[in-house]
């Protein structure tokens, strides 16, 4: 077993704090869009999945816009954009269900998102992490 060096624990934590914190407060401002939105498209009548799903969208390219650079340290890519947007289709199907399961149990449509939140949340960013993952070495 080897000995730690008395920084490496620290020295790693700042980077992932930072990025949960940054993501955390581009997701809130994310969010608080997808969810004006989504209630919109539910009063003008769209159903629950269409609205959803419009919103999610929504929040995507506003999240995908900030989070690659800031949150995640990485280029806006193509094929950064694509692992993003195939991790978010992910969290859109587990959302989706989530929410429409919060719906049928009896939480109003539009505060289901909301409630999703604290189950959505965390997965998304463990999962954007582990996906736009740089290699290591010199950055590029």
């Amino acid at each position: 077993m080897t000995a730690r060096a008395p920084g490496a624990v620290t020295a790693r934590a700042p980077g992932l704090l930072r990025a949960a914190l940054v993501f955390v407060l581009t997701g809130g401002a994310g969010t608080l869009l997808s969810w004006l939105a989504y209630v919109g498209l539910l009063r003008l009548g769209l159903g629950l999945p269409a609205a959803y799903t419009l919103s999610f969208v929504l929040g995507l390219l506003f999240s995908a816009l900030v989070n690659l650079r800031h949150a995640f340290g990485v280029r806006r890519s193509a094929g950064n954009l694509l692992r993003y947007a195939a991790a978010y289709g992910l969290m859109w199907l587990l959302g989706l269900a989530l929410v429409a399961t919060l719906a049928r149990a009896g939480v109003p449509e539009e505060w289901a998102p909301v409630v999703a939140l604290p189950a959505t949340v965390p997965l998304s960013f463990l999962l954007l992490r582990l996906l736009l993952r740089t290699p290591p070495g010199p950055p590029p």
